[in-house]
Formats: structure tokens, sequence, C-alpha cells
């Protein structure tokens, strides 16, 4: 598989092309996100208000592995990761790591302090805690647990 990365940009190719990821990827997610949102206006709002950076084919150019977030709290300087999803096939490569890593950088670039990311998954959790966030509270959400982390950059 030969990978390129990618930052998405607000243009409708690129909205179309994360709404088709959200649309292969949404159940991997424990709540899948079509239950809370709509996936086209879920990609719209994202790409127009945060960041989306991948891993792509490089032939196909499908997103094989993608990290969402926002970083435009300029208050309190802190940025929200929002999504973070890789295809089945690209599982355990390290992508989604190198993808979070690439976030701090773009982070630090626009004076961010802190990355706040949330998560149910006992893999992304993982990855928090592999990478250096720290975790700053548990809460109970219809029997399921989820971890906020907090990263200082």
């Amino acid at each position: 598989m030969n990978l390129i990365y990618y930052k998405l940009s607000d243009t409708p190719s690129d909205i179309s092309l994360l709404t088709e990821f959200l649309l292969k990827t949404e159940n991997s997610f424990r709540i899948p996100l079509s239950t809370k949102y709509d996936l086209n206006e879920y990609a719209e709002k994202i790409l127009a208000n945060g960041h989306v950076i991948s891993f792509c084919d490089a032939t196909t150019r499908e997103i094989i592995s993608c990290r969402g977030f926002y970083a435009n709290d300029t208050k309190d300087f802190t940025a929200y990761g929002s999504m973070m999803c890789s295809m089945p096939k690209a599982q355990g490569l390290g992508l989604a790591k190198k993808l979070v890593i690439k976030m701090f950088e773009i982070c630090r670039d626009l004076n961010m302090k802190y990355v706040i990311s949330r998560s149910v998954n006992p893999i992304a959790i993982h990855l928090y805690r592999s990478v250096g966030y720290q975790e700053i509270k548990r809460d109970t959400i219809d029997d399921i647990e989820e971890i906020t982390f907090r990263y200082q950059l």
C-alpha cells in the first residue's frame, strides 16, 4: 500500500472524500457517528472550522486513516480532537499515532497550549497514553466509560 500524507481542505471534493470515508468507517466507532450527526454536514463543519489530516492511498486517493480536530480556541489556547479512525486494512500500522503527532505540530504552530481528546475506544485510549496524554476525567454514558485526556504542548 503506497500512502501519502494529505491535509483535507474545505472544497466540495474533500467534503465528499471525507463523507465517503466516514460512511465506510462509521461502524468502527463504538457509537456510530451517524447516530449523532448527518455525516455530510459533519464533514462540512469540521472542514470549514477545523482540520482533518490523513493518509491516503496514493493511487486511488481513498482516505485510509484520518484525524479531525479543532484548534481555534484563542481564549484558552486549547485544541480539541474530534475524530480519529483508520480503515481495517490500515489498523496496526502506526498511522493514527503519526497523525496524532502531526496534529501536535500543527497545534503548536497555531500557538495552542493543550489538546483535549476523549474516547471510549480501548485502542485509542492506549494510543493517547502512549504519546503522553494525561487522563483528566472519566464519565459513564449509557454504560460506556469515556475518558477525557489532555496533552500539554
